[in-house]
C-alpha cells in the first residue's frame, strides 16, 4: 500500500499515517524506539545477564519438535534453548506449558517443567529493566491502554492469518464503529495455525448480522477443470465461508501421481523456455532434497522466498563475467571482485587504491558508466591481477565453493552463458511460501515429515488448505507427485 501511494503521488504522511503491519502501528501508537523492541541480540543479552545458555539453535528449536530434532541434528541445542522455545511456542500459541509438552514432545521436558517458571519471571525482569516489548508485549500493552489509532477507515488485508491477540487489537480498534471496519482475506488460504491462527472466526463475523460480506469467487488465473479440483478439496471444510471458485479462463491440465524422474524431466526441459514452474514442498526438509537434486543435474532454479540460491548469489554474475572475458566490466563486477573473490587487499598497490576504487566504483555505479581494463590499472589494480581478468582466470573466484563453481559449470553446459544471470524460470519452496504467487506450471511433491502428517490428521482442514493454495498457484498446469522420501503423504 505504501507502494500504491508512491506510485499515485501520494507523498503527504498525514494522508495515510497508519500503513504498515499491525505490529508496526503498535509501534508507533505506544511512541516506541528501536533499542524499546525486542530482537536477536537481545536474547544475547538476556542469556548472559541472566545466566540462561542459549545458543543459535535456539530459534530452531521452536520448529524442530516431534520427529524432526535428532534428524536435523538438534541434540546440539542446550536444555536452556528448548525452555525458550517453550516460552515462545506458548505466548505464540496462547497456551499452557503442559499444551506445549503435550502436542511438540521436546528434548529436555523435565527440565523444562522444572525451569520454566524461573525463565518466564527472568523474562519479565529483564524486560522491565531494560525497557524493552517483544511484539506479543506490544498488542497486549495496546489493549491495556486502550491505544487506537486516530482514523476513520481500517483496512486488514489477508486477514485469515491473524493470530487471536491481533484479532483482538483490531476488534478493539473498531469497537462500536463495525461500518468502518474493511476485512479482505480468504479464509480457504489460511496457512499459519501453528502461529496461533485461527480462521474460523470469519464463518462467525460473516454470520453476524450487520455485517456484509462480498464473495470474489471469479478467477482468471486457471482454467474450470483446476477450479473444479481445487473446489472439491475444499468443500468438506466445516466453519467457513461457503463459496465456490468460478473460471473464466479456457484450458489447464491437472496430473495426479506423477513420479519424481517424471517432474525432473519435465523441469529440465522447460528450463530452456520462458514459461515459469514452481516445485512446491509440504516442509523446507523436502525443498532442500529438490534444490541438491537440482544442482547436481545443473538445472538453474531460484528459491520461490528467501534463502540462498547459487544463481542468485552475485557469485553468479561474477563467475559469468569471467567465463566471457571482456575488455569491459560494470562498476557492479568490479565490486563483486573486491569483495567475493580473493582477497580485497591482493588486487591493490596500496590501502589509498582500495580507497580510491571504492569511490570511482560508485560514481560508475552512479552514472551507468562501464571499467575499462586502463581503468583498473588507474584505479590501482595490481597488472597481475588485470591480466588475470582479461584471460577469465577462475582460480580468482577462491571463496566460491567446489559445489557453486561445479554448479555454474553443469548450467553453463546445459542451458548457456546466459542462464547465470537471466532470471531462472524454475523456483523451488515450500507451499506456505507462495501465497499470493503464482506460475505458468506448478508441482506439488506430497511427502511430509510424521510431525505434519499427525498434524494433519489431528486437524484434517490444515490438510485441505495446504492443498487448495498449492493447486491454486498455477496458470497452466498442475501436477501432484508421488512421494519420494517420506511413507507419510500430503493427501490431495
Amino acid at each position: 500500500m505504501s507502494r500504491a501511494c508512491r506510485d499515485t503521488g501520494i507523498t503527504d504522511p498525514d494522508m495515510f499515517p497508519y500503513i504498515g503491519t499491525i505490529h508496526g502501528i503498535c509501534y508507533r501508537l505506544l511512541g516506541l524506539a528501536k533499542e524499546n523492541v525486542w530482537h536477536e541480540e537481545t536474547d544475547v543479552d538476556f542469556s548472559l545477564e541472566r545466566g540462561w545458555e542459549l545458543t543459535e539453535r535456539r530459534t530452531a528449536c521452536i520448529w524442530a519438535t516431534g520427529d524432526n530434532y535428532v534428524k536435523d541434528n538438534f541434540k546440539l541445542s542446550t536444555p536452556s534453548d528448548w525452555v525458550f522455545a517453550a516460552y515462545r511456542w506458548c505466548r505464540r500459541m496462547n497456551a499452557e506449558l503442559s499444551d506445549y509438552l503435550h502436542e511438540e514432545r521436546p528434548m529436555y521436558p523435565t527440565h523444562i517443567s522444572n525451569n520454566y517458571a524461573r525463565f518466564v519471571s527472568d523474562m519479565a525482569k529483564f524486560k522491565m529493566k531494560h525497557s524493552i516489548m517483544d511484539f506479543d508485549d506490544m498488542l497486549m500493552r495496546v489493549l491495556q491502554e486502550n491505544r487506537v489509532p486516530p482514523v476513520r477507515y481500517i483496512l486488514i488485508d489477508e486477514c485469515q492469518d491473524l493470530s487471536t491477540l491481533q484479532l483482538k487489537v483490531v476488534r478493539a480498534w473498531s469497537a462500536d464503529r463495525q461500518s468502518d471496519l474493511y476485512m479482505m482475506g480468504d479464509d480457504d488460504q489460511s496457512l499459519y495455525s501453528f502461529l496461533g491462527a485461527d480462521a474460523r472466526w470469519m464463518k462467525e463475523l460473516s454470520d453476524t448480522p450487520g455485517c456484509e460480506t462480498i464473495r470474489l469467487q471469479t478467477t482468471y488465473r486457471f482454467g474450470q477443470h483446476i477450479a473444479n479440483r481445487a473446489n472439491a478439496i475444499i468443500e468438506p471444510v466445516a466453519d467457513r465461508v461457503v463459496k465456490s471458485i468460478v473460471s473464466q479462463s479456457s484450458g489447464g491440465t491437472y496430473r495426479d501421481r506423477v513420479s519424481y524422474e517424471s517432474m525432473l524431466a519435465d523441469i529440465s526441459l522447460r528450463a530452456h523456455g520462458t514459461e515459469s514452474c514452481m516445485i512446491l514442498t509440504v516442509n523446507n526438509h523436502y525443498a532442500d532434497s529438490v534444490r541438491e537434486e537440482l544442482m547436481q543435474r545443473g538445472i538453474p532454479y531460484a528459491n520461490t522466498a528467501g534463502g540462498y540460491a547459487p544463481l542468485e548469489s552475485p557469485n553468479a554474475q561474477l563467475y559469468a563475467a569471467l567465463a566471457a572475458p571482456r575488455e569491459y566490466w560494470t562498476p557492479q563486477e568490479i565490486r563483486g571482485l573486491t569483495t567475493l573473490a580473493v582477497p580485497a587487499n591482493d588486487f591493490f598497490l596500496s590501502r589509498g587504491n582500495k580507497a580510491q576504487c571504492e569511490r570511482l566504483i560508485e560514481q560508475g555505479w552512479k552514472s551507468g558508466e562501464q571499467v575499462s581494463m586502463t581503468d583498473l590499472y588507474n584505479m590501482g589494480f595490481r597488472i597481475s591481477i588485470v591480466e588475470r581478468l582479461v584471460k577469465g582466470d577462475m582460480t580468482l573466484l577462491r571463496r566460491l565453493s567446489e559445489a557453486d563453481k561445479r554448479y555454474y559449470e553443469l548450467v553453463m553446459e546445459h542451458y548457456g552463458l546466459n542462464s547465470l544471470t537471466d532470471p531462472p524460470a524454475v523456483s523451488v519452496g515450500t507451499i506456505h511460501s507462495v501465497k499470493g504467487k503464482e506460475s505458468d506450471y506448478v508441482y506439488v511433491l506430497t511427502d511430509c515429515l510424521l510431525k505434519s502428517y499427525k498434524g494433519f490428521k489431528k486437524e484434517g482442514s490444515s490438510e485441505r488448505r495446504l492443498a487448495y493454495v498449492a493447486i491454486t498457484r498455477c496458470r497452466l498446469g498442475c501436477a501432484i507427485v508421488r512421494p519420494e522420501w517420506s511413507r507419510y503423504r500430503l493427501q490431495v
